[in-house]
């Protein structure tokens, strides 16, 4: 990944209930990621809560790899596309 974003003290504030890493190249931009970051946490919790799933936010596709599931919380990593440019976050949630 290109370009990290610096999240420090902004771990809590983007949706989920900590964003460990924000990495953006291809031409995005730090507050595009942000902003994306944001909107794909809204999009999960409109289709199934905090374990919803989204394909899609701000104009980018988006895939997402859960692990390190556990009975209160996951880890999971987002890598969204659009064109060249590319935006990966990744999350612990707390369900």
């Amino acid at each position: 990944m290109g370009k990290l974003g610096n999240i420090s003290g902004k771990e809590e504030s983007l949706g989920p209930t900590y964003v460990t890493y924000v990495g953006v190249s291809g031409g995005a931009s730090c507050r595009q990621a942000e902003r994306l970051v944001r909107a794909f946490y809204r999009c999960r919790v409109k289709h199934g809560g905090v374990a919803g799933h989204c394909s899609g936010v701000e104009g980018f596709r988006c895939t997402e790899n859960r692990f390190a599931k556990i009975t209160v919380q996951y880890d999971s990593r987002v890598s969204c596309t659009h064109g060249r440019e590319r935006i990966r976050h990744d999350y612990t949630q707390f369900t």
